[in-house]
């Protein structure tokens, strides 16, 4: 994780196929980061 203002990252060896990203991240008192749009497809060739 990354503090606010920060940039994190990962590395993964995915197979090839779509993959669905979400954020399950939550500010206290507010909707999870996913349910306020934080998600992504991602095709790996």
């Amino acid at each position: 994780m990354a503090a606010p203002g920060q940039t994190g990252g990962f590395l993964a060896d995915l197979e090839p196929g779509k993959y669905f990203l979400v954020s399950p991240v939550g500010d206290e008192g507010q909707l999870p980061h996913h349910v306020q749009g934080m998600t992504n497809e991602v095709t790996v060739a």
